[in-house]
C-alpha cells in the first residue's frame, strides 16, 4: 500500500497542535449565544439535567430514569446524566447544556486523528475532518448525537485496534456499550457492527490467546447493557416516531398486484429503505445539496466530492485489505437507522455515517498527496496547498454559521424565550397564558429560563405517569408553573379575565385583537426584526361594557 509519508515528527506535532488551536475555536467560539436561541431538545436535555441534580428525578418525578419521557417519546439518558456536571459548575444556562455535545465533537477530531495515524497515512484529513460542517453543526447545539458519535469513533478505533492486540477488545466494548445509552441511533448499528466484525476478522480475532480478553469484553457489554435489557420490551426502547409510513408503503404494495400481498409489501418495504439508503453515499446529497439548517452550505465542502471519489475508488481496489473491508463494513451499517426514517437525509439521525464518509475523504487526500509527491514539492508549497483549501473551508463555514445562520436561522431555533421568561419573571403578579398550538412545546423553555425549582414544577405534574413511565407515551401538552400556562387560548373565557396573552402574529391576529379589546404590551423579535412573540393584555371590563349579549363570565 503506497502511502505519503511524514518523514519529520514535528509535522505531526504541528497538526495535532493546529488541531487543537482550529478545533477550541470552531468549537467552542461563541458556545452559549451560537445557535442563536435555544432549542426545545436543548431545553428539556438542561431542566431534566437540572432536575436530576436537584431532586435525583426527572420532570415527572421518575427517579434516576434509564431512560428519559420527553412529549410523547424517549431519549437516550447518558447525555442528560453528564450535563449535570456541567450545570453543577456553570448554573442552567445554554453553555452548560451545550459543553458536553461541543467537547465531545472536539474529542471525536483526535479520535479521528488517531485513526489516521494507525493506517499510517496523510494527517492532513484529520485537519479537514475538524472543520466538517456535519460535524461542528451537530456539536455546538446540546444534542446527544455529538456524545454517541465520539463513543462511536472511539469504540470503532479501539476494535480496529484490537486486531492487532485483542487487549483493545476491552475499551472497545465499553465505548460502544456507553454509545446505546447516548443516543438511539447507536442500537441499530453497534450489535451488528460486533457481529460482523467477529465474523469477517474470525482468523485474526478468534485466536485461543485471545479468548480472554474477549470474554471480559463480552461480560463488559452484557452487565452494562442490564439497564436497557430491562426495558427492552417497552415503547421505551425503541421508539417508533418518525419511522417510515407504514400506510404509504401499503400504498405502494397495492400498485405491485401481481405479487402475493405480503411479497409486494417486503418489495414496497425495500424499495423506500433503498431509496433512502443509497442518499447517505450520494456525492449529490452530501456535497451538493444543503441538508443542513446552516444556509448555503452542505454537509461536507463541494471540493471534498474530488477527493471522497478519489477514496472510494481507492478503497474498492484494496477491498481485499482488512482496513478497507473494516471501513467498509461501518459505512455501510452506518445509514441503516437514519434509512429507516421519512426523512431524506437526516443529518441528525445519520451522524455516524459522518465517521466513515470521512475516513473516505481523507484516503482521497492522502492519494493526492501521494501524487504530488511524485513532482517532489517542497513542503512549503505543500504547506502552502493544504492552508488554502483549509482557510477556503472556514471562510464559508464562518460566512454561514457565525453570520447567516445566526440571523436566519435563529426563529427556528426557538430564539426569545430567554427574554420572555425576564418578561414573565419581572411581572409576577400578572398571569400568563402561553399559547402551544403553533409555538413548539413552550413550557420546557419557559421552564428552564425560569428556573422553576424542580420540586414545584415535579407536583403539577400528573403523578400517575411515573408508575408506566416507560409505556405511557401519551403527552399532555398543559402545564402550569407560577403565574405561567401553557395551552391553547380559549377565547370564550380567556379574554373575560385580566391577563397577558402570548402568541405569534397567527396565534392571535391584529382582528382578534381589536375585537376583543386586547392591548399589545410588548414585542419580541428575532435578529432580523421579525415578530416572534407578541404578548396582549385583556381588558374584560371594556369587553363586557361592549357586548350586547354578555358572557356568563361578564358577572365573575
Amino acid at each position: 500500500m503506497q502511502h505519503f509519508k511524514i518523514k519529520r515528527n514535528w509535522v505531526s506535532v504541528l497538526i495535532l497542535t493546529l488541531l487543537g488551536v482550529i478545533g477550541f475555536i470552531i468549537f467552542f467560539v461563541k458556545l452559549e449565544s451560537v445557535p442563536k436561541g435555544f432549542y426545545v431538545d436543548e431545553a428539556l436535555h438542561g431542566y431534566n439535567a437540572y432536575s436530576i441534580l436537584q431532586t435525583g428525578k426527572d420532570e415527572y418525578g421518575k427517579f434516576l430514569p434509564i431512560v428519559f419521557r420527553m412529549y410523547g417519546s424517549y431519549n437516550a439518558p447518558l447525555y442528560i446524566y453528564l450535563t449535570t456536571l456541567p450545570i453543577k459548575i456553570w448554573g442552567l444556562n445554554p453553555y452548560a447544556v451545550r459543553i458536553v455535545a461541543s467537547l465531545s465533537g472536539f474529542l471525536s477530531i483526535f479520535v479521528f486523528y488517531f485513526f489516521l495515524k494507525n493506517l499510517k497515512i496523510s494527517l492532513v484529513g484529520s485537519l479537514f475532518f475538524a472543520v466538517t460542517p456535519w460535524l461542528v453543526f451537530q456539536s455546538r447545539v446540546g444534542y446527544e448525537v455529538s456524545l454517541a458519535f465520539f463513543l462511536f469513533c472511539a469504540g470503532s478505533l479501539f476494535l480496529w485496534l484490537s486486531l492487532k492486540k485483542s487487549i483493545y477488545l476491552i475499551p472497545s466494548a465499553v465505548f460502544l456499550s456507553f454509545s446505546l445509552y447516548a443516543a438511539y441511533t447507536e442500537r441499530f448499528i453497534i450489535p451488528p457492527l460486533i457481529l460482523f466484525f467477529f465474523v469477517i476478522f474470525r482468523k485474526k480475532i478468534l485466536k485461543k490467546e485471545n479468548y480472554k480478553n474477549i470474554i471480559i469484553s463480552f461480560a463488559i457489554l452484557f452487565l452494562t447493557q442490564i439497564p436497557n435489557l430491562m426495558i427492552v420490551f417497552t415503547p421505551a426502547f425503541f421508539p417508533k416516531s418518525d419511522l417510515m409510513s407504514s400506510s404509504a408503503i401499503l400504498s405502494q404494495a397495492e400498485k405491485i398486484n401481481i405479487f402475493p400481498k405480503l411479497v409486494a409489501f417486503v418489495l414496497s418495504f425495500l424499495r423506500e429503505f433503498l431509496s433512502q439508503y443509497v442518499n447517505y453515499f450520494s456525492p449529490r446529497s452530501l456535497f451538493l445539496s444543503n441538508d443542513l439548517d446552516m444556509p448555503e452550505m452542505t454537509p461536507f465542502y463541494v471540493w471534498m466530492v474530488v477527493p471522497y471519489l478519489i477514496g472510494v475508488v481507492y478503497l474498492w481496489k484494496k477491498r481485499k485489505e482488512d482496513y478497507s473491508k473494516f471501513i467498509l463494513l461501518v459505512l455501510l451499517l452506518s445509514p441503516i437507522p437514519a434509512a429507516l426514517t421519512k426523512d431524506p437525509l437526516s443529518t441528525h439521525r445519520a451522524m455516524p455515517v459522518v465517521f466513515p464518509i470521512s475516513l473516505i475523504i481523507a484516503f482521497g487526500i492522502n492519494e493526492v498527496m501521494v501524487f504530488l509527491n511524485k513532482f517532489k514539492p517542497k513542503l512549503l508549497v505543500k504547506s502552502l496547498f493544504v492552508i488554502l483549501f483549509l482557510f477556503i473551508s472556514l471562510s464559508f463555514f464562518w460566512r454561514s454559521y457565525f453570520v447567516l445562520f445566526i440571523n436566519e436561522k435563529a426563529r427556528d431555533f426557538s430564539f426569545g424565550f430567554e427574554e420572555l421568561s425576564q418578561l414573565i419573571r419581572k411581572d409576577s403578579e400578572t398571569h400568563y397564558i402561553v399559547e402551544d398550538q403553533r409555538i413548539k412545546i413552550p413550557y420546557i423553555e419557559l421552564a428552564f429560563f425560569m428556573k422553576i425549582d424542580p420540586l414545584i414544577y415535579q407536583k403539577n405534574i400528573d403523578q400517575t405517569i411515573k408508575y408506566n413511565y416507560y409505556s405511557n407515551t401519551k403527552f399532555d401538552p398543559y402545564h402550569q408553573f407560577e403565574n405561567v400556562e401553557t395551552r391553547g387560548i380559549i377565547w370564550e373565557k380567556d379574554i373575560y379575565k385580566n391577563q397577558i396573552l402570548v402568541g405569534d402574529e397567527l396565534s392571535i391576529s391584529s382582528k382578534q385583537a381589536k375585537e376583543h379589546f386586547l392591548t399589545k404590551v410588548f414585542e419580541i423579535d428575532d435578529p432580523i426584526h421579525r415578530p416572534i412573540f407578541i404578548g396582549y393584555k385583556t381588558n374584560p371590563g371594556l369587553k363586557c361594557a361592549s357586548t350586547p349579549n354578555k358572557s356568563v363570565y361578564c358577572n365573575k
